[in-house]
């Protein structure tokens, strides 16, 4: 199992917006959000877990990622789902997938618009699920009000080529999509470039402008 990503990004809100919303959302699950916090020095609290939120902030984009320690993936979904919702604005789900590929899910609200990938074939060959794949620039680029032309060579299939001997899978598309990026076709982490392109930076702590938090929810039931 490899590299694995998941980043919420949120377009609209100011920041003020966007602190009070996601303190109610947590709430509203059941959990707390400690801004600022330290995870190491946190303290432990009983019968809860406490997890990493990572932020950046530019303007009225705000990009969110959770660093799963004992994090149930299902319950970050529902956190970021019913965040979007609360804004009943545009937000797009920005993912690295097992250290092979790339992909997005978009949003408006609780609406979902389009999804994209750059290997759909990873998970099934099948025509129709992956013509379900391709992503639509145009749509994109109306929802995020920003030009096609900045984010449409992203949204390009990366080929699939199987090594049926030594048992893996090639991508066949090269170079960048705009010169630039800093990484090409092919390249899992071309999806900090194209987050740029929409605006944001991907959190992460080695950034300076990264804030690190810490999530609280109840620690899961054992039978």
């Amino acid at each position: 199992m490899g590299e694995r990503n998941s980043v919420c990004v949120f377009k609209g809100p100011s920041l003020a917006e966007f602190r009070a919303t996601a303190e109610s959302v947590v709430e509203q699950l059941g959990g707390k959000l400690e801004w600022e916090a330290d995870y190491e020095s946190a303290p432990e609290r009983p019968l809860t877990t406490k997890s990493e939120l990572w932020t950046t902030h530019k303007d009225h984009i705000h990009a969110a990622c959770v660093w799963r320690r004992n994090f149930d993936p299902d319950l970050e979904y529902k956190l970021f789902a019913d965040l979007g919702c609360a804004f009943a604005a545009p937000w797009i789900n920005v993912r690295i997938q097992e250290g092979s590929l790339w992909d997005y899910s978009l949003y408006h609200g609780p609406k979902h618009l389009h999804n994209f990938s750059t290997v759909p074939e990873y998970w099934e060959t099948d025509p129709e699920f992956v013509a379900g794949q391709r992503g639509d620039a145009a749509e994109l680029a109306a929802v995020w009000s920003i030009p096609r032309s900045s984010v449409e060579n992203y949204l390009k299939p990366w080929g699939y080529k199987v090594n049926e001997e030594e048992r893996y899978f090639e991508t066949t598309l090269r170079g960048k999509a705009y010169p630039i990026d800093d990484h090409e076709y092919g390249d899992i982490w071309q999806m900090a470039d194209f987050m740029r392109a929409l605006g944001t930076e991907n959190p992460d702590k080695s950034q300076g402008n990264c804030l690190l938090h810490v999530l609280r929810f109840p620690a899961p039931k054992r039978f």
